[in-house]
């Protein structure tokens, strides 16, 4: 069974080393590299810019661009160039300005709005990059950068219900970049949160949804340094059990899963990847408890009916499974094997009826599946073997004439 994880985020490239946005998941705009409408002089000044970023000499950049910029303001690039060159030496006073420019420039850019923000939350201008943030969220609701950042403004004025909003429902790559992203920046974000903001921000990653802890339960510097580390572990044991995934390492998926839920990760998709391990493992019988477990807490999760009806057919609880496998249906009508073992999960009750009217209702391509299936032997086969003629009809179907 394949890995459910999520698509990782990717980042833009910049020309700058060390520039990048760690979290962005919205494109930046183009930025044209055409120099032929620049006079000579100006043309020169880029140039010697360019080619002293790309060799790090940034003193010598840095002079270049402001004489380039002098004659040509507006320019896109080499505004990109300086809010690059000034955010990635820290010197955010002089990026915001042109940041804030390039914002004029590209109004509808949710990338440009984030990065701006990024370095208004780093000068103090929380206000402010919370309303540029709510505007990055207006242009690309989900992006994780935006929600990240407005819930550590929301954080750090004290309103935690917001901030739970943002990062409700995190997947579990969401949480391996938000936790590196924690890490990268724990300094900046104790500075700005405060330790008991900070630890709420790391319990919200972790998909910790309670309501704040007592006053009387602050953190201190040793244990936002624990949570640092916390975060870093779970980080780690995500990344390798993704990777353990999605190449049927069922023990070492199971493993690493254990690792991260044991550090407090309460993200329902880790549970449903490791009970889905355990399946592919053959543990069924643990793998049956955690489904059942998924069930009852999270029941509409991608993949929980389907998997938790096929334990129960395998354990032969007909009716349980017949019910999870009429959700799952409901939710992926083009799986054909829940089809086909909700038929067989209603032949074995009895109900005859109801497995041909499940049979009938398939598209052509799933029934002529399903047929082939029985008459290759596929193990399914033993629930239907009370009824000689519903499976003499069924591996039938799907050929000509056999509709009845």
């Amino acid at each position: 069974m394949k890995s459910l994880l999520g698509t990782a985020y990717r980042g833009a490239a910049i020309l700058l080393a060390g520039a990048a946005a760690g979290l962005a998941q919205s494109q930046p705009p183009i930025f044209a590299a055409n120099w032929t409408n620049l006079n000579d002089v100006a043309r020169f000044h880029v140039e010697e810019a360019e080619y002293l970023l790309q060799h790090q000499d940034l003193d010598a950049a840095s002079l270049e661009l402001q004489q380039a910029l002098a004659m040509v303001p507006d320019h896109a690039t080499l505004l990109r160039w300086a809010a690059d060159l000034y955010t990635d030496r820290g010197q955010y006073a002089m990026a915001e300005s042109y940041w804030a420019r390039l914002s004029e420039v590209f109004p509808s850019n949710a990338w440009v709005c984030i990065r701006w923000a990024d370095v208004l939350f780093r000068i103090n201008r929380f206000d402010q990059a919370e309303k540029v943030l709510s505007r990055a969220l207006e242009l690309e609701p989900g992006d994780l950068s935006a929600r990240y950042r407005l819930a550590c403004r929301h954080l750090a004025a004290g309103r935690r219900g917001p901030a739970q909003t943002l990062l409700r429902d995190l997947n579990l790559n969401e949480v391996i970049d938000l936790a590196t992203q924690v890490c990268k920046e724990s300094e900046v974000l104790q500075e700005k949160l405060g330790y008991d903001s900070f630890s709420d921000l790391c319990r919200l990653i972790l998909g910790d949804l309670q309501t704040d802890a007592p006053e009387t339960e602050i953190a201190t510097p040793p244990e936002t340094e624990s949570w640092t580390q916390r975060l870093d572990r779970v980080a780690v044991a995500l990344t390798e059990a993704r990777g353990a995934l999605a190449s049927e390492q069922w023990e070492t998926a199971v493993a690493q899963l254990d690792a991260a839920l044991a550090e407090g990760l309460r993200i329902p998709e880790a549970r449903r990847d490791r009970a889905l391990a355990l399946y592919r493992l053959g543990d069924n019988g643990q793998a049956l408890k955690a489904f059942a477990q998924l069930n009852q807490r999270n029941p509409d999760l991608p993949g929980v009916q389907r998997t938790y009806g096929l334990l129960l057919l395998q354990k032969r609880r007909f009716t349980q499974a017949a019910k999870a496998l009429t959700r799952a249906r409901r939710k992926s009508p083009e799986d054909v094997e829940s089809a086909f073992a909700l038929i067989c999960a209603y032949a074995a009750q009895g109900k005859y009826t109801d497995a041909r009217d499940t049979a009938r209702a398939l598209p052509p391509e799933q029934a002529a599946r399903i047929s082939a299936w029985l008459r290759e032997g596929h193990p399914y086969r033993e629930y239907l073997e009370g009824n000689a003629e519903l499976l003499d009809w069924l591996q039938a179907l799907g050929q000509k004439g056999s509709e009845d």
